[in-house]
């Protein structure tokens, strides 16, 4: 479950970014059009949508934090075995 909705959340950062610029594009080419409601509109939405990029940013960090600290000693990997004491027959 953790890893899906991992997923999720960094397609959702890597994909809105591209929405909005597309978004805003199209509303560029109503307000040439002399479309403004429609740009208007558009922009709003776009607005909406970087309110959305954000709060998924800022849950990909939180969700990211919470799996880092809630994770057991069992699952570090064990501390490597100490250096084999020196041999006293070299004397």
């Amino acid at each position: 479950m953790s890893r899906r909705v991992l997923m999720w959340l960094v397609t959702l950062v890597l994909v809105l970014p591209v929405l909005i610029c597309l978004m805003l594009g199209m509303a560029t080419l109503l307000d040439a059009l002399q479309d403004t409601a429609g740009a208007r509109a558009i922009r709003y939405v776009a607005l909406a949508t970087g309110m959305l990029w954000f709060t998924t940013v800022v849950a990909a960090v939180v969700w990211l934090a919470v799996d880092r600290l809630s994770r057991d000693e069992r699952e570090r990997p064990p501390p490597p075995p100490p250096p084999p004491p020196p041999h006293a027959d070299l004397e």
